[in-house]
């Protein structure tokens, strides 16, 4: 039993960096087009001072293996809040910028499945999930992109 243990886990030490490297390499091409989404968002007179704040935001935290499992717990606080304290004026993405900022908030996955694939995962189930909600909710509610801009403002209380 011991022996099984072991190997499983010099196989995993073994694997693992490898994974991380292919998945590093694969994200490369989102990773510039996040960066070039990013400048876009930023030079863009339709994004509002919150969704720049949080493109600034997720920018600089692109690598980090830390941003998913932020993201993955303030998602679900921030969408909770949406959906039943502030029914009524649901967190809104101007029209014109709606669209950048739904593809920045996809290639910011990439992104974090990349430095952290397990929290990324969990973070994507979530917004799932929001998602189908959110659809069934009787009264208005934000679209996932602008629950994953304000969950990543830094120092923002869901």
């Amino acid at each position: 039993m011991i022996g099984a243990l072991l190997q499983a886990a010099l196989l995993l030490l073994a694997v693992y960096p490898l994974v991380m490297r292919g998945l590093a390499a694969a994200a490369g091409p989102r990773r510039a087009r996040l960066a070039e989404l990013g400048r876009e968002l930023l030079a863009s007179p339709f994004a509002a001072l919150h969704v720049k704040t949080a493109v600034h935001h997720l920018l600089a935290a692109a690598f980090d293996p830390g941003l998913a499992a932020r993201l993955a717990a303030r998602f679900p606080l921030v969408a909770a809040r949406n959906l039943t304290a502030r029914p009524n004026q649901p967190l809104r993405i101007s029209g014109p910028a709606h669209g950048l900022c739904a593809e920045f908030a996809r290639a910011c996955l990439w992104s974090a499945f990349a430095a952290n694939p397990l929290l990324a995962a969990i973070l994507v189930f979530e917004i799932a999930i929001y998602t189908i909600v959110s659809r069934a909710w009787p009264k208005p509610s934000s679209s996932p992109a602008a629950i994953f801009f304000t969950a990543a403002l830094p120092g923002r209380q869901a």
